[in-house]
């Protein structure tokens, strides 16, 4: 099998003939409870300027938000006409970053004035005056990466701004250090880069440097804002559908000039209300990385279902299953060379691969940097047996299958193993047990390959090759492969290809059920029977 921009492309084979190593039974009936993730928000509005034309919409917009997202669930931080950098920064703030738990669903909401300095986002305080020295604009301005640099660091597990704020501001200047003066104008798309790669969303009420309208009119909210308190209570979809329905709603609103946007630095589809169905679906997702046993395929879940009723058993397991150096499955044939072998052009034809009989073997699935590694062996060097009839003698010699190895940045110890620290069997041996991962950094050009110079005359002759690797913080150690550790099989003829769409309205992962059940009807129908 393999993943494709959304789809699952599926083969379905005559026989197939790969072993794989054992996977952990699928208990964990305790990863198996769903927890709700905490939902917290501050919301703000800032209506009432010092020095600023004032924004009577901000407060109603502000008290709007507050109320929806209260009736979703969320516990808000509510506040209007923040005043100034002391009242953010030794009030509101601490408080609110105080309430925030790891993995929770945190949303930043402010309605106001906004303007951009250079990269940063900026939001006015009711006190901002309307001439702004450069060196003072941390203090007389609340930046908008300065907050998200703060709230990453409680690992939340999506972090939604919604801004409000990207209008003009008749008038207001900053003031270089050289003298010179910048008319301050909306808000720009934010950097997102972090390197714990938190989900961030940002949502604008208006293209970057373009306005955004407010009204002046007592108990109206802004266009944006009445869009978004319409929506967002709809159970019916997920926020990234829901904003788009709000941008339209604008758009037409305002005969065009206003277009909000939805700037995303995440993996996930988050839903501010999951009906059941949702929550099923987040449970199969689930159920299928934790029947993996694999750190990859949770990380995965965990990043794509990052705010889901499942992401606190994904970061549970991860955090009981800390040892990154365990494949809890392994096969003797690399993933990369039944990809290749299975091909539509060959349906019919019996396929050969080499399958590995040595103290290694492969992870089931590979590294986008592995994949992209392998593209440029050719067949027959990567396994695959071309002519099914002789496999005996069709099968890759030892130099070049473990001169395509140097090419996995990983392989597994296939059983408990005696390595060496130098390639030599007179050197110190290193034990290795059943299923730890073998490192090879490309990179730094870790793996080596070296043929046995001095092979033990007589019938115990042998050749070994030698595979430098890394395990864990460990020094480098070489893992020995002999030529006799390579053969031929058969996997079978390929029948057909297809390829599944993702299941509409669905967690990411999840496939259309439908066709699935189609294919396997279609297939069963033109061949025989199928097992899974």
């Amino acid at each position: 099998m393999r993943w494709n921009l959304g789809c699952l492309n599926v083969v379905f084979a005559a026989a197939m003939s790969i072993v794989m190593g054992a996977a952990p039974a699928f208990a964990d009936n305790h990863y198996l409870t769903p927890v709700a993730p905490g939902k917290v928000a501050l919301v703000i509005g800032n209506s009432d300027y010092a020095n600023l034309p004032d924004i009577p919409s901000s407060r109603e917009d502000a008290i709007a938000v507050a109320d929806t997202l209260r009736s979703l669930g969320f516990e808000v931080h509510q506040h209007l006409n923040v005043k100034d950098f002391r009242e953010f920064e030794d009030v509101i703030l601490p408080a609110f970053r105080s309430s925030i738990n790891s993995g929770d669903f945190v949303v930043f909401y402010f309605s106001g004035h906004g303007f951009t300095h250079g990269p940063h986002n900026m939001l006015a305080y009711t006190d901002q005056p309307l001439t702004v020295k450069s060196a003072r604009l941390a203090i007389d301005a609340l930046s908008v990466e300065a907050i998200e640099d703060l709230l990453v660091k409680r690992e939340p597990g999506l972090l939604l701004f919604i801004l409000d704020a990207c209008r003009s501001i008749a008038g207001f200047v900053v003031e270089e250090r050289d003298g010179s003066r910048a008319i301050a104008k909306g808000l720009n798309a934010p950097s997102g880069y972090h390197a714990n790669a938190i989900n961030i969303m940002t949502a604008f009420a208006t293209r970057p440097g373009a306005v955004a309208g407010g009204t002046a009119t007592a108990g109206q909210m802004s266009v944006f804002t009445d869009a978004l308190v319409k929506n967002v209570t709809n159970r019916e979809a997920d926020f990234n559908r829901l904003f788009n329905r709000i941008s339209t709603e604008v758009i037409i609103e305002t005969n065009e000039e206003q277009q909000p946007g939805l700037h995303d630095y995440s993996r996930t589809d988050p839903w501010l209300d999951p009906p059941t169905q949702i929550v099923d679906q987040e449970k199969e997702a689930w159920q299928s990385a934790l029947s993996s046993g694999e750190h990859k395929s949770v990380r995965a879940f965990l990043s794509l279902n990052s705010v889901s009723h499942y992401a606190h058993a994904a970061r549970t397991w991860l955090q009981n299953n800390a040892n990154e150096n365990h494949a809890a499955r392994f096969t003797r044939v690399s993933p990369a060379v039944v990809e290749r072998a299975w091909m539509p052009s060959i349906a019919g034809d019996t396929v050969s691969v080499t399958r590995l009989e040595a103290p290694v073997a492969f992870e089931r699935t590979l590294s986008a940097e592995a994949s992209d590694e392998l593209r440029s062996v050719s067949r027959s060097d990567l396994g695959v047996i071309e002519t099914a009839a002789d496999t005996d003698s069709s099968a890759p010699d030892i130099a070049t299958s473990l001169d395509t190895l140097a090419r996995y940045d990983v392989l597994v110890a296939a059983s408990n193993l005696v390595a060496r620290e130098a390639p030599s069997f007179d050197a110190e041996p290193v034990r290795i047990k059943r299923q730890t991962r073998l490192n090879f950094d490309r990179a730094v050009q870790s793996l080596q390959l070296a043929v046995n110079p001095d092979p033990v005359p007589g019938p115990d002759t042998r050749q070994t090759v030698w595979l430098k690797a890394q395990v864990a913080s460990q020094n480098a150690v070489y893992v020995p492969v002999e030529a006799k550790q390579l053969r031929p099989i058969r996997l079978g003829r390929a029948l057909r290809e297809f390829t599944i769409p993702r299941r509409k309205n669905a967690p990411a992962g999840l496939v259309d059920k439908e066709a699935v059940a189609a294919v396997v009807a279609e297939t069963k129908r033109k061949y025989r029977s199928i097992t899974w």
